[in-house]
């Protein structure tokens, strides 16, 4: 049984990444895992400051936010599964302020390890809408020493405010992929 913390940092409550998240979570406990999902929407997220407070003292960042919270959860966790929607070619800001954040966690640039996948969405559905969002996290998990569970980006997700629409099809996809987690 895994462990798993999921990360959603759609700026959209039930909006088309954290349905896709949702998939995911509902496939994983049904297979008997245990999950916590964080949506961060609301929460006061800084960015890292670059101090270095972090890696003399304990691995305590000296930002006290939000992240405070992830980072309890990310030492219980073995598994960490991202989702973010698709902002120019990559993870949206959040996101990529949560995963600078996690350098409180590393010693001498090593880190915990840790399983880890990523969810996107986007609009668009071209052939290489994903590439540089699946590049990026290819080398975040290799460089970091995790083993990558892989990545699913959901194309053609449309809408506006209160009018969200994601495919079944990638509904089901994601659902399927939490629940083939071994």
């Amino acid at each position: 049984m895994r462990n798993i913390l999921l990360i959603v940092s759609s700026s959209v409550g039930q909006g088309n990444t954290e349905r896709l998240a949702d998939a995911f979570a509902t496939g994983a406990t049904e297979a008997g895992h245990a999950l916590t999902k964080v949506f961060m929407d609301g929460k006061r997220l800084e960015d890292c400051r670059g101090c270095g407070f972090c890696q003399m003292d304990g691995h305590k960042c000296v930002i006290q936010d939000s992240m405070q919270d992830i980072y309890e959860l990310f030492a219980e966790c073995d598994t960490l599964v991202f989702a973010s929607p698709l902002y120019f070619g990559s993870v949206n800001g959040k996101m990529k302020n949560i995963i600078d954040r996690l350098y409180a966690v590393s010693g001498k640039d090593k880190y915990p390890h840790k399983d880890a996948g990523l969810l996107m969405t986007a609009d668009d559905e071209g052939e290489h809408v994903f590439d540089q969002a699946r590049s990026y996290f290819d080398y975040l998990v290799k460089s970091l020493g995790w083993t990558n569970l892989g990545f699913y980006g959901a194309g053609g997700c449309h809408g506006g405010a209160g009018t969200r629409s994601i495919s079944e099809e990638h509904l089901m996809e994601s659902y399927r992929r939490g629940r083939m987690l071994e």
